[in-house]
């Protein structure tokens, strides 16, 4: 089976407007089958002479999993850009963040905060293509990172979920906080593994 997914969309050949997808193909629906999508096409083109027709085409997007062992022997999944909080002992946290280093480059992490102490930050996780993930304080922090020191800190934070608190550490309006290298030694939560891909999940082109 192809991993390209195929959609039908129209627009009228008169009037202004925008590329729609055909009823058939509402609500994520579509075929992986390109033989099947273009014979739908010819039929609508044939009933609905006044419409252009095209088939939209999108590749099959990979969703990594992340694994972390808490200190009470469960697990907390993470994935990429989401919007997950996990109490892992007391009041630590994993937060998904987003993170900026020095040099402006955006990458997806997984950050632990202490929710007594307003929001302190405590360790950072980044999660790497192909279901990697480094840490900072790793002896190859840099190198799976493929940048220098200067590269990377100094760094900031943006969390993804709210804290249980007030979080003094961030702007009120941006979200982001203060850049710093500032590393404790108490990392709570600990990589155990990572996971192979889901099924992968259809890009769909929304309207």
């Amino acid at each position: 089976m192809s991993e390209t997914f195929y959609q039908i969309q129209y627009k009228h050949k008169v009037l202004k407007g925008r590329w729609k997808l055909i009823p058939e193909c509402k609500n994520g629906r579509g075929s992986y089958d390109k033989i099947k999508i273009e014979k739908i096409m010819k039929k609508h083109e044939v009933d609905n002479p006044n419409f252009n027709f095209r088939i939209k085409e999108s590749k099959p997007k990979t969703v990594w999993k992340y694994k972390f062992a808490l200190e009470d022997g469960r697990t907390a999944t993470f994935s990429a850009k989401g919007r997950k909080r996990v109490v892992d002992i007391d009041s630590f946290v994993l937060v998904n963040c987003d993170i900026e280093l020095a040099d402006g480059t955006r990458l997806d992490a997984v950050c632990a905060f202490d929710e007594s102490s307003s929001g302190e930050h405590y360790s950072t996780y980044i999660l790497l293509p192909e279901g990697h993930i480094t840490a900072q304080g790793d002896e190859d922090f840099f190198e799976k990172l493929g940048k220098t020191r200067e590269q990377i800190f100094p760094y900031r934070y943006r969390k993804r979920a709210e804290l249980h608190c007030h979080d003094h550490h961030v702007d009120e309006k941006t979200g982001w906080s203060p850049k710093h290298e500032k590393r404790s030694e108490q990392e709570p939560g600990t990589l155990i593994e990572t996971d192979p891909p889901e099924t992968p999940v259809n890009v769909i082109i929304k309207d």
